[in-house]
């Protein structure tokens, strides 16, 4: 069944915005209700509205496709849909296809208010990125908070920017030297650096650039080697004979410690084997309206073997989306039909393995998927298919008299998905 629910309302103290909060699931089953809120405005006129999306809990291609198809509407009647209260995991998929630099998002109902009464437009473009120093000159070795911000050629916050950025020091260690995501524009999260002395930090973000001066004392005595200490990666208990390199023996991390007898992370490692894999078969019918079940049964899976959040949530996304592409391309919509599923849960990750009897394709002759095409409304369709190749580790799609087979796989050591251009 579906689960998105809409509440309509008008804004406090802005009678001509209107609030339209989304709860549940959007995706494929629920794809309707939201067209049909969207083109109740449309018809109304009211062409400025905020989206509420705190209470969102899923989305897929299905509801990022209706946004961006509609968004321009909007913005040619003088408004704009503005988006805000996303969760992490939605920020995400906004991130993951560039919707966040195309789309107005931002971080409360007051600031999409401000936008909406001043003018409505699209969203500042970054130029360059900035970063504000901590208010007591770090220590070498012991983490600090930095902040770094995507500005527009005029220095105000871009908070469409969602992308990632790399640390770069003039000289010594950073860690981690990749951050990000940004959440509507911006980073905020512990950093070391080695010193000491004058330490410039470089940031790079594709095109974007920035830079930050800082001074790093070491006026700390030098630990008593030899010291024991906890492995950045794993929390694992360590005893470092003196200041080097080392390999936790638990996770494979790389870490540094340091004259102080801190550990400084060089490379991550992954999460030790806890159990044997565990094979799980499912035959569902070809039901849109079941699918968030099955999503549900999957989640738990990963959830009671241990897997973090976030890799859960990329798992669900991409088994949404292959799902989704049996029932509607496969099947034509035809519940009488059955989809097979088997999920192998081991230590080192996740296999999903989707079969049904339906219309095969040769993805052979599928178009590229061009992101900036798609975001321009000049290329329809194959969102989908880019995040599943995205989220996961492996996508393999093949076909026979027997049926179709999809193989997706997602590792625990597995790449983070990388934020669009």
């Amino acid at each position: 069944m579906a689960t998105l629910e809409l509440r309509s309302t008008l804004a406090a103290g802005a009678p001509q915005v209107s609030v339209l909060a989304l709860a549940g699931d959007l995706n494929l089953a629920s794809l309707s209700g939201l067209e049909a809120g969207l083109a109740e405005l449309l018809a109304q006129g009211r062409m400025k509205v905020v989206l509420e999306l705190s209470e969102l809990r899923f989305i897929s291609s299905s509801g990022l496709g209706a946004f961006l198809s509609t968004v321009s509407r909007f913005r040619q009647g003088g408004g704009d849909l503005v988006f805000v209260g996303l969760s992490p995991k939605i920020q995400k998929v906004f991130d993951l296809v560039g919707f966040s630099r195309v789309l107005t998002v931002l971080p409360t109902q007051r600031e999409a208010l401000e936008h909406l009464l001043a003018g409505a437009g699209a969203p500042a473009q970054p130029a360059r990125l900035e970063a504000e120093p901590p208010a007591v000159a770090p220590h070498s070795g012991q983490p600090f908070t930095l902040t770094v911000r995507a500005v527009d050629a005029a220095g105000r916050p871009a908070r469409a920017d969602g992308g990632t950025a790399r640390l770069k020091p003039a000289w010594g260690i950073v860690s981690p030297a990749n951050i990000g995501p940004f959440q509507q524009g911006a980073w905020t999260g512990p950093v070391v650096l080695t010193g000491p002395g004058e330490v410039e930090l470089r940031l790079q973000d594709q095109a974007l650039e920035g830079s930050l001066t800082l001074r790093v004392r070491d006026d700390r005595p030098p630990a008593a080697f030899p010291v024991r200490l906890e492995c950045p990666g794993c929390r694992q208990s360590l005893l470092a004979a003196a200041s080097d390199v080392y390999r936790c023996r638990v996770c494979n991390g790389i870490l540094l410690v340091d004259r102080w007898g801190q550990p400084i992370s060089l490379r991550q490692g992954g999460e030790p084997a806890t159990q044997p894999a565990q094979v799980h078969q499912l035959l569902v019918p070809s039901d849109i309206n079941l699918l968030g079940r099955v999503r549900g049964f999957v989640c738990g899976l990963l959830a009671d073997a241990g897997f973090a959040e976030g890799f859960v949530d990329d798992v669900e996304l991409a088994l949404e989306e292959a799902l989704c592409n049996v029932v509607e391309h496969a099947y034509a919509y035809d519940p009488a039909q059955s989809i097979a599923l088997r999920v192998i849960v081991g230590a080192e990750g996740v296999s999903l393995l989707i079969r049904d009897s339906g219309q095969a394709f040769d993805p052979a002759q599928l178009p590229a998927m061009d992101l900036e095409r798609h975001r321009e409304g000049r290329q329809a369709g194959g969102l989908g298919r880019y995040l599943m190749g995205t989220l996961m580790d492996a996508v393999e799609y093949r076909s026979s008299p027997e049926g179709n087979t999809l193989l997706m796989e997602k590792k625990l050591k597995g790449r983070e998905p990388a934020p669009a251009a």
